[in-house]
């Protein structure tokens, strides 16, 4: 009985160790697909480019540092200029033009190293946004019109790592590499009701992931507004997901950096027109420095949305960055101190993929523990 006792702990240990072994070098080979280095020949992308980032002197690309090298961008606001009769494509051209020329390099080197690394190998940039298991996968943006700059830079960084667009639209546009297809769509939202409806109305895809970046339409006379919508929506998020089959992703509200005058609103914010014309410069000229590290929004946001696993931190890397705006308003000569210019997203997008690395790092874990116990019970049940 002895005997038979540990013959039978003996098995247990084996099978364990054996599934264990093989459900470690399938996680192995999953990640290593997931970030393998794809051959430069195959990147379109100069050897400077490919480097991996060693100190912080590193050369940001020059797609970085020069937007007008980005075709799609280009196409883009020719597109709107054309189909709305209107100079809508120019608006977004502002938007996304440093307000200086040298704007993108103090960008770059404000820009974590781990995000310079990222924006170094867009193709492992992008890769991290896709998962391995589905060739056909679609990434949906919702919200205000600086989150349909962020779909204006993932389109660059798609190009930067090879990408091929296979259609051209206002949104959706689809892009492909070999076998990986991805698509692109924006909504355009201004509040978590907006969110909601447009969900609502979405069948469920396993290969979907959807952004939303909200936060610049709530302005102060709207707080409680985006106190009470921002924490119905987080209470749903894991119903939603689980209906659609699909993760979700909520960005930080990006910081404004608004100048003041004698009697300054520390925080930055854009203020109703009543408290502009009472507060700080009815006309800024410029962009400031931030006073406080966080403002209303971002105070409620951390709390509302402290347990949820899909949220995207871009406030303490934004902050400093308010040299990091676009040109301004087209037809008042006005600082634009809301939009940030595409070398700005380009790196909020990089900290979007990390987030989206992680989150799939996590779930892939999960999976395979969850493998792991299922095939290890009916041993475990063993009797000695």
């Amino acid at each position: 009985m002895a005997f038979s006792g540990f013959a039978a702990a003996l098995i247990k240990i084996t099978l364990a160790s054996f599934t264990l072994a093989s459900l470690l070098l399938a996680l192995a080979h999953s990640h290593t697909a997931q970030h393998w280095r794809i051959p430069r020949s195959m990147t379109g992308l100069s050897s400077a480019n490919e480097q991996r980032l060693t100190d912080s002197s590193a050369t940001a690309p020059s797609w970085f540092l020069d937007h007008t090298t980005c075709a799609s961008l280009q196409e883009t606001y020719h597109k709107f200029y054309t189909s709305t009769g209107r100079n809508t494509g120019e608006i977004m051209r502002n938007e996304d033009t440093p307000a200086s020329s040298d704007a993108p390099a103090q960008i770059w080197q404000a820009t974590p190293p781990a995000l310079q690394e990222l924006l170094l190998q867009p193709e492992a940039l992008v890769q991290r946004l896709m998962s391995d298991e589905l060739p056909n996968q679609h990434i949906l943006f919702i919200g205000d019109s600086t989150t349909f700059q962020q779909i204006r830079s993932l389109r660059c960084l798609l190009e930067a790592a090879a990408f091929k667009q296979e259609s051209m639209g206002i949104s959706p546009d689809r892009w492909r590499r070999g076998e990986q297809s991805l698509l692109l769509s924006f909504i355009f939202a201004t509040s978590f009701e907006e969110v909601f409806r447009h969900l609502a109305d979405r069948e469920p895809s396993q290969s979907l992931r959807v952004v939303i970046g909200l936060g610049a339409w709530y302005n102060s006379d709207r707080q409680t507004a985006w106190a009470g919508e921002l924490e119905q929506f987080v209470g749903s998020v894991k119903s939603i997901e689980h209906r659609l089959g699909a993760s979700i992703y909520l960005r930080e509200p990006l910081p404004q950096h608004f100048e003041y005058s004698d009697q300054p609103i520390s925080d930055g914010a854009f203020r109703t027109p009543l408290e502009i014309a009472a507060n700080f410069s009815a006309k800024p000229t410029r962009c400031a420095p931030v006073r406080d590290s966080k403002d209303w929004r971002s105070r409620v946001f951390d709390d509302k949305t402290a347990d949820l696993p899909g949220k995207v931190l871009l406030r303490d890397m934004a902050v400093p960055m308010y040299y990091g705006h676009g040109s301004g308003h087209i037809h008042t000569g006005l600082a634009d101190c809301t939009h940030y210019a595409a070398p700005a997203m380009h790196v909020f997008n990089a900290a979007l993929a990390q987030q989206v690395g992680r989150r799939h790092g996590w779930q892939s874990w999960r999976r395979l523990f969850s493998i792991f116990k299922s095939t290890l019970h009916p041993f475990l049940e063993l009797q000695p």
